[in-house]
């Protein structure tokens, strides 16, 4: 349950710490001005339209290179929209963290750590991670204490939901046959030497050749993730150039076609995007089809945590102030996932 938990901590807070408590409105408070406009306020604590477009482009920049540029609009509006979402869930659930006065001890974070780094891909560090992180180092290891924090409210209340008894398990089965079943998928990483609009050929030749150099030093024993980090100009250059498993239609068509026709090890050819030159290597391919037990359990488990999750959602926010802001809908309560990863 601990790493379903870090997950749930760290995308709600380590990616999303953004907004600033601000005094309640009074008929004495000036007009807002475009840059102090808020998307929404929880308990007088107000999610600024300009943190969050600041945090849009954050994570805008961590896809580079994986989506096509005709669906940047439409992403954008679902990043804002899990954005007030995250600081909703984020700003409840410290507030109960500090209602319930829970304290950091001394081994915590020591430990919380030592979890992140096990879930980092092969050669990436933790201390490059937080070096590179678009938030900074500083603000990195801030909203880390309050995800130990509120992970200890999370662990408490859903404690109870990690048992599985047969039974739920036999019923999960049946209602969720098809649902279960996974996609084909593969795990890549790559380098990307990006070109501009403004390129001419010759330019573009020449970075051409600069990753065409590069595979050569690949193929003769230079390590993938180590040439990633010194020369890739995709944000996933400091994880090693590791995108993490992706199924079909997530990547633009000729960086989807190279990853799923490669063999797994093999350092593809260099191949032409509209980001620019990749050099792409797989390291896991599935075919899909229904996940074995153990998955099947973790799925049980997520729904269940989700469902309480939900319900003590409800609950705290029941008790607090939620304001939206001019123009923003109520979006949905942010919950766990359901189906196995």
């Amino acid at each position: 349950m601990r790493r379903t938990l870090i997950t749930l901590a760290l995308s709600t807070f380590v990616i999303t710490g953004c907004g600033k408590k601000t005094a309640p409105e009074t008929a004495t408070t000036p007009p807002a001005v475009p840059g102090d406009e808020w998307l929404v306020s929880v308990d007088g604590q107000r999610l600024t339209r300009a943190d969050a477009e600041q945090e849009v482009t954050v994570r805008l920049s961590a896809m580079q290179g994986q989506i096509p540029p005709e669906q940047i609009p439409q992403i954008e509006n679902r990043i804002r929209d899990s954005i007030v979402q995250q600081f909703i869930t984020r700003t409840l659930l410290l507030k109960e963290a500090d209602r319930q006065q829970v304290q950091i001890e001394s081994d915590d974070e020591q430990r919380f750590y030592d979890r992140i780094r096990s879930s980092l891909p092969p050669g990436t560090t933790l201390e490059e991670m937080m070096q590179k992180s678009p938030m900074g180092e500083a603000r990195m290891k801030e909203e880390i204490r309050v995800a130990i924090r509120v992970n200890k409210v999370l662990e408490a209340r859903l404690t109870n939901e990690w048992a599985v008894t047969d039974a739920e398990l036999d019923e999960f089965s049946k209602e969720n046959a098809g649902r279960l079943e996974l996609p084909e998928n593969v795990q890549a990483r790559h380098i990307l030497i990006s070109f501009e609009p403004t390129d001419d050929d010759a330019t573009k030749t020449i970075k051409r050749n600069q990753l065409e150099d590069i595979r050569k030093q690949i193929l003769e024993g230079a390590d993938f993730a180590e040439m990633a980090r010194q020369h890739s100009k995709c944000p996933s250059a400091s994880m090693g150039g590791d995108l993490g498993m992706f199924r079909r239609g997530q990547m633009v068509k000729p960086f989807e076609d190279a990853a799923f026709s490669q063999k797994v090890n093999e350092v593809g050819p260099v191949i032409e995007t509209t980001f620019g030159y990749h050099l792409i290597q797989v390291l896991e391919h599935s075919e899909g089809g229904v996940p074995p037990k153990d998955k099947i359990v973790d799925a049980l488990r997520r729904q269940k945590q989700q469902r309480s999750m939900t319900t003590f959602l409800q609950d705290l926010s029941s008790k607090s102030s939620i304001e939206y802001g001019p123009g923003m809908q109520q979006p949905g309560m942010p919950v766990m996932p359901q189906t196995p990863q």
